[in-house]
């Protein structure tokens, strides 16, 4: 049906005394809804504690950590299944090859473990430091004693043949790497979640029916786990890996107006030279988290990112954003802290010092923070 001319004309005209509205020249209307700027502000909040807390590691590691200083001892657990070979066979001999991806010192030093079976079942995520006693045979089933050096890149272990036929038997078999008192470094292989198969360990069989074949087998699972003490540096955070010792660090004196809208914030934790820093062969880095319970042993913590390390004016510092952070303090999310620990805390024993919270002012863990406010 066609719209009759005569009501298109009416509608025109009503709306006419409404077409100044679409002018472009401004009016009075909504004057004082809206400032005529925000105003930028920067401020420095300082660490008022610091608490270290340990930490177990425990779970799946690319890296087995064999060895011993005066600080600390690492051992490792490696896990291989034997099922398809032929049991009837004559077993020559055995050797355990494995990789060297890590080395404290860096150059290395003198080595010695043995080989013991373990006799306790365990699982690579649940295994600690204290699931060690009474877990393995106390006679070993081989060994190793030599210097590892930088050039040393595959350690070879001879082992019992009579413990591979007991494996044989099982269908599978573990042992556990435990250094002796002539090891004075610690040195890491390459586990079974290492991407490369060469890097592996690798269990060698050479057996004999009525030929001489030589068997492989690459590890399945695998874990290590450490213990030692902590120095008491006054002043100072120590953190160590593989053990592992961390660190939460309190900001209780944050305060920022209601509302105001948090533009950066930047984490600054100075290093503390005196107390050591990761090996070349390691990330020198730290993991920041954001804590959401303060009950131990601090498991809840979310928003995970890394403190870089920088060096200013001849100052080394590690670098983190806590702009996230600081935006859940100042809407009200309680403040339990952040958790500080290297980044290398299951493939390591490095050991890294940070200034504290009783540490100078100019040294203290400190957050700068720029945010918006309305005057």
């Amino acid at each position: 049906m066609k719209t009759p001319f005569a009501v298109i004309l009416l509608l025109a005209v009503a709306v006419l005394p409404f077409a100044g509205g679409c002018s472009g020249d401004p009016n009075s209307s909504g004057v004082g809804l809206l400032p005529d700027s925000l105003i930028i502000e920067t401020v420095t909040t300082t660490a008022t504690s610091d608490s270290s807390l340990l930490r177990r590691v425990s779970g799946n590691q690319t890296t087995l950590l064999v060895g011993k200083t005066p600080d600390f001892e690492a051992r490792s657990l490696i896990r291989f299944s034997l099922s398809g070979f032929d049991t009837l066979s004559r077993i020559d001999s055995g050797v355990l090859r494995l990789r060297v991806t890590y080395r404290l010192p860096d150059s290395g030093g003198a080595l010695a473990f043995g080989l013991h079976n373990m006799t306790a079942t365990w699982s690579s995520l649940t295994f600690l430091w204290d699931s060690v006693a009474g877990s393995y045979d106390p006679v070993a089933s081989g060994s190793f004693s030599g210097t590892v050096t930088p050039a040393d890149s595959v350690v070879s272990v001879p082992i019992d043949t009579s413990l591979i036929r007991a494996w044989l038997t099982a269908g599978t078999g573990s042992i556990m790497l435990i250094p002796t008192g002539a090891t004075s470094s610690v040195i890491g292989f390459g586990s079974h979640l290492t991407f490369a198969d060469s890097i592996q360990p690798v269990l060698e069989v050479i057996v004999t029916d009525t030929t001489t074949d030589t068997v492989r087998r690459s590890a399945i699972s695998g874990v290590f786990v450490a213990d030692g003490g902590l120095p008491v540096v006054p002043g100072t955070i120590v953190m160590q890996s593989g053990i592992a010792f961390r660190s939460r660090i309190m900001f209780d004196s944050l305060a920022l107006p209601v509302g105001a809208g948090v533009a950066q914030a930047s984490l600054e934790l100075i290093a503390d030279p005196g107390v050591g820093m990761a090996m070349p062969a390691s990330r020198d880095t730290l993991t920041v988290s954001f804590i959401q319970d303060r009950a131990y042993p601090l498991d809840s913590i979310v928003l995970s990112g890394l403190a870089y390390p920088v060096t200013e004016n001849g100052v080394r510092l590690y670098r983190a954003d806590l702009k996230s952070y600081v935006q859940l303090w100042n809407s009200k999310e309680p403040n339990a802290g952040i958790l500080v620990r290297p980044l290398g805390e299951l493939t390591t024993l490095d050991r890294i010092g940070i200034y504290g919270s009783t540490a100078p002012d100019s040294s203290k863990p400190r957050i700068r923070i720029t945010y918006s406010r309305f005057p």
